[in-house]
């Protein structure tokens, strides 16, 4: 009886989750544009900085292919490892995804620098 309730609770909790997590990012985003206004300030300070067309297909490109320099790194350790499942693949997919977002963020700061 008790396995039934584990399916149950899991979609339960997902979506209750889910729903919690946008109630509460609109709530504070409210509470917040509120206070400025009753402060006599603009919104200005929290709109986001927003990337210019090339800049988000720089990062877009940079997150590729350095999760695809991992995916080839990791089948090549796979390879010289003789592993037949993914336990380099995966991981160096996702450090070389990270190493792409980090080169970009640093492209763009020295960006802003000059």
């Amino acid at each position: 009886m008790a396995h039934d309730l584990v399916p149950m609770l899991a979609i339960i909790g997902t979506f209750g989750s889910i729903i919690t997590f946008i109630y509460m990012r609109y709530t504070t985003r409210h509470a917040e544009r509120m206070s400025l206004i009753e402060s006599g300030q603009t919104a200005e300070i929290l709109e986001e900085k927003g990337y210019s067309n090339s800049e988000r297909g720089l990062k877009t490109g940079l997150f590729f292919i350095g999760g695809g320099i991992g995916f080839v790194l990791g089948g090549i350790i796979e390879k010289m490892l003789q592993v037949d499942h993914p336990a380099a693949t995966v991981p160096l997919a996702i450090v070389g995804a990270g190493t792409g977002l980090v080169i970009f963020y640093q492209m763009m700061k020295s960006k802003e620098v000059k």
